[in-house]
């Protein structure tokens, strides 16, 4: 029990990190800046290894589990 309070702000790391792509999708359309920001540079690597390694695997899932997987084992 003495290494609760890492793992609550472990678990608001991980919310925070699921708002910002919830808040980007949703301000998609309405861009001020036409440059790539951290989050689009670091889907597009991923998205390139995941091709280059020759795994058939969406991109929109692989980011699903990336979220949720840290959530579903905290609870565990």
């Amino acid at each position: 029990m003495p290494y609760i309070h890492i793992i609550a702000l472990y678990e608001i790391f991980v919310i925070l990190v699921t708002l910002y792509f919830i808040i980007k999708l949703h301000f998609k359309n309405n861009r001020i800046s036409k440059e790539d920001d951290f989050i689009d540079l670091y889907e597009k690597r991923r998205k390139r290894l995941i091709e280059n390694a020759g795994i058939n695997f969406p991109m929109k899932n692989y980011l699903f589990l990336l979220i949720l997987s840290p959530i579903a084992l905290g609870t565990l």
